[in-house]
């Protein structure tokens, strides 16, 4: 039987400017790698099919 799925920590403090920078950043200096992902998880999280 599969476990359940734990709830995502919510980032604060520095961690949270941390990542809201490489997310900014991932813009600026796109790889192609990062930045497809960036794109994909953006408009997987504007569908929100729940």
């Amino acid at each position: 039987m599969a476990k359940p799925i734990e709830p995502t920590p919510i980032l604060k403090g520095e961690d949270a400017k941390r990542f809201y920078e490489e997310l900014q950043n991932a813009e600026a200096n796109p790889s192609v790698k990062k930045s497809e992902f960036v794109k994909e998880c953006i408009s997987l999280y504007q569908k929100k099919p729940f």
